[in-house]
C-alpha cells in the first residue's frame, strides 16, 4: 500500500537561508558582481533621474554627461511589475510544502530531498540541460547522499530571462534507481552580464537589450527587453545595431523599423537575425542611438550604455557609434573609429615614400586613449593622389585595431595633403671628380681617358613653373702647385645621355664638349606641351670600360709645354631656368 510522506528541502528550513552558491553555467556571463541579499525583491534601485526625452526635441545636456546609471528607477515596482516576476512564492512557506515522491523497489518509507544553489543568469540566458544537475546540492535518498550521477535534473520550463530581477524556477529532481523525486524552486537572479543598450527617452526603461554569451560552443547574441515597463505601442529611442566581420564592408543590420511598436516586436526582429546569424570571437557590434523625437538627430554616444561589473556606464560619449569587440572576456571597447585627422604638407619633391613614413601624422588620438590602445593601431596606405607641386591632394588609409588573441578590425579614412611649390636645382653630381694619371711630355697630341670604376651623372631636380631650362659647365685652367699653368689643356665631354627623366623634351648636344672658360651647354629642357612635368632628369657621361671613363678626356695639343708637378682645375656646372619661355605648366 502507498502512502503519502512527508519531503523537506534542507535548504528551506526556518532559517529560510539557501546556500550562499552563485554557480554559473548556463549560456552566461562572469558572475564577478557582488550577491544580493536573498530577500531583494526585483525592483532596481537609482539615484539617477529618468533618461526623459521631451517630445518637442528639446536637448537636455544633463543627459549626455559622462556617468554610470543606476536603476533604481527601472519601472520594475510594485505598481507595474511584470506579471512574470509578481507570482514569487514566499520562501517560508514553500519550506513547509508537502511534495509527495514515487519510487519502486523501495519502501513505502522512501524519501528524496535536495537543496537548490541559487544562479544568476545574464539576460538572455538558458540553462543548459548535460549541467542542470548543477542547480542543486546535498541530494540525499533516506538520508544517504546520492551521487552526482544517480540523479537528475529536469526544468518544466526555461525561465524567462527576458527582464532584469528576480526568479523562482521550479525543478524535478529524480532518483534514477527508484524514481522517487521531489520538485523545489531554484531562486535565479537575471542580471545583466555583458550588454548593450539605450534607454527610453520618456520613461525609466530600456529599449532593449543586446547580451553577450559565452559557453562551449562560443559566443552567441541575444536579445531581451532589459528593465522598466515600456509603451505598449511605441519606443522611444532608436536604436541601430550592426554586426561587422573584420572591417565594415561585411556587416549584417539587425532592422529597426518604426517606433510605433512594441518592445518585445522589437526584440523579436532583433533575435530572428540573431538566431540566424552566427557569430565568432572577433566579430565587432556597432551601437548608434537617434532621438525620438527628432530621428536623423543622433546621441553622440550619451544614450550608449554597456555593463561592467554589473553597472551601465557610457564609454562613446561624442561619438555617433560606439564599437564593441566580441571576445572571450567580453565586450572591449574600440577606438579605431574615433581619430580625427590633420592635413599634412609635403615638400615638392616628396614621393609616395614619404607619406608611409608620415601615416600617424595625419591622426590625432582624444585624450581617453590609453598608451595600449595606440599601440594596437596600425597604418596601412592604400591608395594616394600624385603629389603635384603647389597642389593639394587625397589619400585613403587604412587604421588596424589589434585586441586580445590577434582579433583584428579595420576601418578607412580619407586624409588631405597640401604639396608645397618647388624648385628648380642642380641635385648632385655624382663622380664627377676627374682623375687623368700621370702625363708624359711629348710633342704629339694628346686625349687621355680619365680613370674611375662609375661613370659620372648630373642630376637636376625639377619642381617648379620653370618651362624651360638648361645646363651648362665651364673650366678653370689647369695650375700646379708653384701655380705654373698647363696652357691650351681643356677636358673633353662625349657619349652624353638622359638615362632618366620626366620630361619628354630633353636635348643632348651630339657632338663632343670640350669645356673652357667660357660656359658650354650640356643639356636642355625644350618647350613641352604637357603640363606637371614635376620631378628629376639624370644625365650620365660616357661609360666605364677596363676602369677608364669613355666619356671624359684631358685634350692637350700638340707641343703643348708641361712643366713637372701635380695640375688641378675646378668644373663649374651652372643650371639656368627661364619661366617666361614656352609658357606656364
Amino acid at each position: 500500500m502507498k502512502r503519502n510522506v512527508l519531503i523537506t528541502i534542507a535548504s528551506l528550513l526556518v532559517t529560510g537561508h539557501l546556500l550562499p552558491s552563485t554557480i554559473l553555467f548556463a549560456e552566461t556571463v562572469d558572475a564577478s558582481e557582488r550577491q544580493r541579499a536573498e530577500d531583494q525583491s526585483s525592483t532596481l534601485d537609482s539615484d539617477e533621474h529618468q533618461f526623459f526625452e521631451p517630445v518637442d526635441a528639446e536637448d537636455h545636456a544633463a543627459d549626455e554627461s559622462e556617468g554610470n546609471l543606476d536603476l533604481l528607477d527601472s519601472g520594475l515596482d510594485e505598481e507595474n511589475i511584470d506579471p512574470e516576476l509578481s507570482t514569487i512564492p514566499d520562501r517560508t512557506e514553500e519550506s513547509k510544502t508537502i511534495q509527495p515522491s514515487e519510487h519502486s523497489g523501495y519502501s513505502d518509507e522512501t524519501v528524496l530531498t535536495a537543496e537548490a544553489v541559487p544562479q544568476k543568469i545574464g539576460l538572455g540566458g538558458k540553462f543548459v540541460e548535460e549541467r542542470l544537475n548543477e542547480l542543486v546540492t546535498n541530494v540525499r535518498l533516506n538520508g544517504d547522499e546520492v551521487a552526482n550521477e544517480d540523479f537528475k535534473v529536469t526544468l518544466l520550463n526555461q525561465p524567462n530571462t527576458t527582464f532584469l530581477g528576480n526568479l523562482q524556477v521550479p525543478i524535478t529532481v529524480v532518483h534514477v534507481e527508484t524514481q522517487a523525486a521531489t520538485q523545489i524552486n531554484v531562486p535565479v537572479e537575471v542580471i545583466w552580464g555583458h550588454s548593450i543598450f539605450s534607454r527610453e527617452a520618456a520613461i525609466s526603461a530600456s529599449t532593449g537589450v543586446i547580451s553577450l554569451h559565452i559557453n562551449d560552443n562560443g559566443p552567441s547574441l541575444v536579445a531581451s527587453e532589459g528593465f522598466g515597463n515600456s509603451w505598449p505601442n511605441q519606443v522611444t529611442s532608436r536604436p541601430r545595431y550592426t554586426i561587422y566581420r573584420n572591417d565594415y564592408t561585411n556587416q549584417t543590420l539587425l532592422p529597426f523599423f518604426t517606433v510605433n511598436q512594441s518592445r518585445s516586436s522589437v526584440v523579436q526582429a532583433w533575435n530572428n537575425v540573431l538566431n540566424n546569424s552566427p557569430i565568432d570571437f572577433g566579430d565587432v557590434i556597432g551601437l548608434s542611438v537617434n532621438r525620438f523625437a527628432v530621428a536623423n538627430q543622433n546621441y553622440n554616444g550619451a544614450n550608449t550604455w554597456v555593463t561592467r561589473n554589473e553597472e551601465p556606464v557610457r564609454e562613446a560619449i561624442g561619438w555617433p557609434e560606439a564599437l564593441y569587440m566580441m571576445t572571450p572576456s567580453g565586450f572591449q571597447l574600440l577606438r579605431v573609429n574615433q581619430l580625427t585627422t590633420n592635413k599634412l604638407t609635403f615638400a615638392a619633391s616628396s614621393s609616395t615614400e614619404e607619406i608611409l613614413q608620415r601615416m600617424t601624422e595625419f591622426f590625432n588620438f582624444h585624450e581617453e586613449f590609453t598608451e595600449q590602445e595606440k599601440e594596437e593601431l596600425s597604418f596601412d596606405l592604400i591608395r594616394s593622389d600624385a603629389l603635384l607641386p603647389g597642389k593639394e591632394g587625397k589619400a585613403v588609409v587604412q587604421v588596424t585595431q589589434t585586441k586580445e588573441n590577434g582579433y583584428r578590425f579595420s576601418m578607412t579614412y580619407e586624409v588631405s595633403f597640401t604639396v608645397g611649390l618647388g624648385r628648380l636645382e642642380l641635385a648632385g653630381i655624382a663622380h664627377g671628380n676627374f682623375d687623368f694619371g700621370d702625363v708624359l711630355k711629348t710633342s704629339r697630341r694628346q686625349n687621355i681617358p680619365a680613370q674611375g670604376e662609375s661613370a659620372p651623372t648630373i642630376m637636376v631636380s625639377d619642381y617648379s613653373d620653370t618651362a624651360q631650362w638648361s645646363l651648362y659647365a665651364s673650366m678653370s685652367p689647369f695650375i700646379n702647385e708653384r701655380n705654373q699653368e698647363l696652357r691650351e689643356a681643356a677636358i673633353a665631354l662625349k657619349e652624353l645621355k638622359v638615362i632618366e627623366s620626366v620630361h619628354t623634351g630633353i636635348s643632348i648636344p651630339k657632338n663632343d664638349i670640350l669645356l673652357g672658360t667660357s660656359p658650354q651647354m650640356i643639356a636642355a629642357r625644350d618647350r613641352s606641351g604637357t603640363r606637371d612635368e614635376y620631378g628629376r632628369t639624370i644625365i650620365q657621361i660616357g661609360e666605364v670600360k677596363d676602369q677608364t671613363l669613355t666619356g671624359v678626356s684631358l685634350h692637350l695639343p700638340a707641343n703643348t709645354p708641361v712643366d713637372k708637378g701635380e695640375y688641378q682645375a675646378t668644373i663649374t656646372w651652372e643650371l639656368v631656368g627661364d619661366p617666361t619661355i614656352g609658357g606656364i605648366r
